[in-house]
């Protein structure tokens, strides 16, 4: 009788909860179509829902996205210590050789627009099963490759293909997780992937020859190794999208659909002023990251006769930094939060030292000053870039839930490599023109101008989600 009780019960409040789903919202004009309704778990413990599964079983899941985000953003950077040898090899400027970096860039912002609103109306799995193959063989043809074109070709569309999990695996770690507890934590883990991976490349690309054929490892040889493991762990993954589990129903892929389902992010970042505001800041720390690919060269070897393995272990200030935020994180998200808005907490205190960061690299790149001071100024830079993305990247999952959630950092992702594609273009002729110290100090009074984001949206964030048609509406109490 005890459990009869507790069924209806649950049903009662299921009941509430579609009647209040139902209720009106605030209408937000898009040019693209909402995803099908979501289906939802009627039963508490029910063995095909993914928060249910092992612990094991979890963590591979986890772990899957995780490893390949992280072997795809390797790839952006393991390829600058080449520039010069392939300016020889190909014939070319090395102007035109750095746009290898910056299509690779422009890859992974879009990469994520086409997957992730597709992942949320087809399901998570056929996206990682077609992802990782097809960028597996454009790297292969980025190494092979006899000429410039066919090199920015295949490098940029082995990052198209390879960008899916930096939006998937939100939306991934948000069926697997509760993000209010745990979850948050092992999304951290997740985001950190993104920052880590372009800090890992010039280091491990350092210590790779660059000489005679060498650099075509560099191009795509050495990331097609690192993706040779993800391509046969995608088949043992199990979807984890709840509408794809249940069969829920799902309209066909008419060309009309695709090319509204695909908008579905763009129209995001027009209509939520929460996403464009986070997206924004996201997007500038990103771009200073891959400014810090093209500044650090200029600085560690011309300034202070680095060699191209010790300028990428100066990266390893950054990398510091980066897994520093990631335990700052955990410590402050080790108890549970009321609202999405706690996930801010972070991102409010690495407002400031973000730009703090930027002036200290600024004013001590000098042949003056000892080497290990701008090494250590990417300590505070990889805690506050880091601190910032875990933050927003966790509150954007949770803000927006499973049927958006993947869109919404799908959105960031276009702002942040397309950012990340154009600034180590710009910091060169930016250095060259006012110096180091005179080009850090204009980033360091933008991203001045970028830090209330983070304290408003804790302050005023619960109310704008209160007037979102996307965004959920838990935790309106209190953050």
């Amino acid at each position: 009788m005890g459990d009869d009780t507790s069924t209806t019960s649950s049903k009662t409040e299921a009941t509430q909860d579609l009647e209040k789903a139902a209720l009106p919202t605030t209408t937000v004009p898009s040019i693209a179509p909402p995803p099908p309704p979501l289906a939802t778990w009627t039963l508490p413990h029910d063995p095909r829902n993914p928060k249910t599964w092992p612990l094991a079983v979890r963590l591979f899941h986890t772990a899957h996205p995780s490893l390949f985000s992280l072997a795809t953003t390797i790839s952006v950077s393991i390829y600058t210590p080449a520039i010069p040898a392939l300016t020889d090899a190909l014939s070319t400027t090395p102007t035109l050789a750095l746009l290898g970096l910056s299509v690779f860039s422009l890859g992974l912002g879009l990469g994520p627009v086409l997957a992730a609103p597709l992942s949320e109306t087809y399901g998570r799995r056929p996206i990682y099963l077609l992802s990782a193959p097809l960028s597996l063989l454009f790297h292969i043809g980025a190494a092979l490759s006899p000429s410039l074109p066919s090199l920015l070709v295949c490098r940029f569309l082995a990052a198209l293909f390879g960008a899916p999990p930096l939006a998937l695996g939100g939306g991934t770690l948000a069926d697997l997780w509760d993000m209010r507890t745990h979850g948050a934590i092992v999304a951290g883990g997740f985001t950190l992937t993104p920052f880590l991976g372009p800090v890992l490349g010039p280091l491990l690309g350092g210590f790779i020859p660059t000489s005679g054929a060498h650099w075509r490892w560099h191009a795509g040889g050495a990331p097609a190794l690192l993706l040779a493991p993800l391509v046969v762990a995608s088949v043992f993954t199990r979807e984890t999208y709840a509408p794809a589990i249940l069969a829920h129903p799902r309209p066909p892929l008419t060309a009309r659909r695709l090319v509204q389902t695909l908008a579905r992010p763009i129209a995001m970042l027009g209509t939520e002023p929460i996403l464009a505001a986070l997206a924004v800041y996201a997007a500038f720390a990103m771009g200073l990251m891959f400014a810090f690919f093209a500044t650090y060269p200029l600085v560690f070897n011309s300034i202070y006769n680095f060699r191209s393995h010790e300028t990428g272990l100066a990266f390893l200030g950054i990398a510091a930094g980066l897994l520093a935020a990631y335990a700052t994180f955990i410590y402050l998200h080790s108890t549970p939060h009321r609202s999405p808005e706690g996930l801010l907490r972070l991102p409010t205190l690495a407002a400031l030292p973000l730009p703090a960061s930027l002036l200290l690299f600024a004013f001590t790149a000098r042949a003056s000053t000892h080497w290990i001071l701008p090494v250590l100024a990417g300590v505070p830079f990889g805690w506050a870039t880091l601190g910032l993305f875990l933050g927003i990247a966790c509150y954007l999952v949770e803000a927006y839930g499973p049927a958006h959630g993947a869109s919404a950092l799908a959105a960031t992702g276009l702002l942040r490599y397309g950012f990340g594609a154009a600034m180590p273009l710009a910091v060169g002729p930016m250095v060259r023109v006012m110096g180091v110290a005179g080009a850090g100090s204009v980033w360091a009074a933008v991203a001045l101008l970028l830090a209330p984001v983070p304290w408003v949206l804790v302050r005023w964030g619960a109310e704008v989600r209160g007037r979102s048609g996307r965004a959920v509406k838990m935790g309106m109490e209190g953050r």
